[in-house]
């Protein structure tokens, strides 16, 4: 075999090969940085429809009524529903009650004076108490009046029969 001979000068670029194969799958990389929110996408698909409701209250469903142990009762009701709201409201019940219970909003008479009820109570009324307050009080007494006319002369009732009415 011979020699190798010298380093000849450079040749003309060849025909660009074909690609080579894939690499294998590499390493998992490290976590990155939370990134923003990304926008929201668009809406999925539509829901079955849900059941129908229950149908509404009419003005022939209501009723406003005075109840005495809880005061104005506002209450709607259909089949067998029934929702009832007290309403915060001062009523008048007439004169005090010894032992009667009295919602909140009640007012009544007891010594001259007009009292409303602050507190759920069965308590007698009197200043100061955080259970009550005087809506109006008691006035003055006024001045003896004039002296009003004689009236008509009276009948003899000594001699009269208490069952007929006749005299004897």
């Amino acid at each position: 075999m011979g020699e190798r001979g010298a380093q000849g000068e450079k040749g003309l670029d060849g025909i660009a090969g074909r690609d080579g194969r894939d690499g294998a799958q590499g390493l998992p990389g490290l976590q990155g940085e939370k990134g923003l929110d990304g926008r929201h996408g668009i809406d999925g698909m539509h829901g079955k429809d849900g059941k129908d409701g229950l149908d509404g209250l009419g003005f022939d469903d209501y009723d406003v009524r005075l109840d005495e142990a809880r005061g104005v009762v506002l209450s709607l009701g259909q089949g067998g529903r029934v929702k009832e709201w007290v309403i915060p409201s001062t009523f008048y019940t007439g004169d005090w009650e010894p032992g009667k219970e009295y919602p909140p909003g009640a007012s009544f008479a007891f010594d001259g004076h007009t009292w409303v009820v602050r507190q759920k109570n069965s308590a007698k009324p009197e200043q100061g108490s955080p259970l009550w307050w005087i809506s109006s009080r008691r006035g003055k007494q006024g001045r003896e009046g004039k002296q009003g006319p004689s009236g008509k002369d009276g009948r003899d009732l000594t001699q009269m029969d208490p069952q007929t009415g006749r005299k004897w």
